[in-house]
């Protein structure tokens, strides 16, 4: 049942129709919201009247994927730039220490921590709205979730707070690939949650019964060792760098997020351009991981805040591309929902 009323068009419509979509506003109807009118316009019709009023929540996720120009090169450099940011002041704050005088190296190495600790989180948050925008709650909460844990945990303990995010977004693209690749619920809401927290369900099963029909042993103690890991990190050792049980978790989620890594770099995705994101983010942060290890079984304080610095910049810059697929998955899920209109109208 389609949502709109329709009468015949006119000859010139495939242009007004593209001409539509770009604006979003001459026909609601034929939106982001309305995918129902799709049909309408492939045969050469267009709706006169709405049955359902046009919500002021779909309203708005239809400007934000697809509203004015600056606002889309907005989404595409936000986050990028304060991450930028943040790589370059831990890098500075490591580097300062073999050239710069005293004081300067303490400038930059706390506001180095400051800029991660507060405005990284951020950046987090922005990536957390582009899932709510893209109907995708679970993943959105993956988002959000550390840049909370930075606000009360030491400098040297980011990196449980980014083993959250890590495991979900492991476990996430786990389920993305028994889905096709791609998140489930084509922008359906409840879809997207009930499907997503099914087959988490599954896998998790799957791993206690020793099942390696979609995920082998490896990507199974990969997820496994770096959730344990965060969590008892997380529970045990919060405040600690280098007691044992600091030590033990710290290798744990590390270990856990090589495997993860590992499986990045080794993607099967169906998606070349989500099969490279997926090769540079375990690339980098497979990186982070070993340092983050080293870091915490070095006897010097100053050592391991420079191994951390370091580690924070590598996972800036790889948990910032990493997020970016939030918009990326916005803006195929949007055309995946209007199809090839230009194709579809003249054939």
């Amino acid at each position: 049942m389609f949502v709109a009323e329709t009468q015949k068009a006119p000859a010139n419509w495939p242009g007004q129709i593209m001409s539509n979509f770009a604006g979003m506003d001459s026909y609601p109807g034929l939106s982001f919201a309305y995918p129902q009118n799709i049909p309408h316009a492939l045969h050469n019709e267009r709706p006169i009247e709405n049955k359902e009023p046009l919500t002021l929540w779909n309203h708005f996720r239809m400007k934000f994927i697809n509203g004015p120009k600056w606002f889309q090169n907005f989404r595409t450099y936000f986050t990028p730039g304060l991450n930028a940011a943040g790589i370059s002041l831990n890098t500075l704050a490591v580097l300062g220490k073999a050239i710069l005088p005293k004081a300067t190296q303490s400038f930059l190495d706390k506001k180095a921590e400051w800029f991660s600790r507060y405005v990284i989180p951020v950046s987090f948050s922005w990536n957390a709205l582009e899932a709510i925008v893209g109907h995708r709650v679970p993943e959105a909460i993956s988002r959000i979730l550390p840049g909370l844990a930075f606000l009360v945990l030491p400098f040297h303990n980011f990196n449980f707070a980014t083993g959250i995010s890590s495991t979900l977004g492991f476990l996430f693209e786990q389920v993305n690939e028994r889905h096709g690749g791609k998140p489930p619920g084509n922008g359906d809401i409840w879809k997207n949650f009930s499907e997503t927290m099914k087959s988490s369900v599954e896998i998790f099963k799957d791993i206690f019964r020793g099942n390696q029909t979609h995920e082998n042993s490896f990507d199974q103690l990969g997820l496994m060792g770096m959730g344990l890991g965060t969590l008892g990190g997380l529970i045990f050792a919060s405040q600690d760098r280098d007691t044992i049980a600091a030590k033990v978790f710290g290798i744990l989620r590390n270990l856990g997020g090589l495997g993860s890594d590992i499986k990045f770099m080794t993607s099967p995705s169906k998606d070349p351009a989500r099969a490279r994101d997926l090769k540079i983010v375990g690339s980098v942060c497979g990186g982070a991981s070993v340092l983050n290890i080293l870091m915490r079984w070095t006897g010097s304080e100053e050592i391991a805040r420079i191994l951390n610095h370091l580690a924070i910049a590598l996972d800036d810059f790889g948990l910032t591309y990493w997020a970016s697929r939030s918009k990326k998955d916005n803006d195929q899920q949007l055309q995946s929902t209007l199809g090839d209109f230009s194709s579809s109208i003249i054939s």
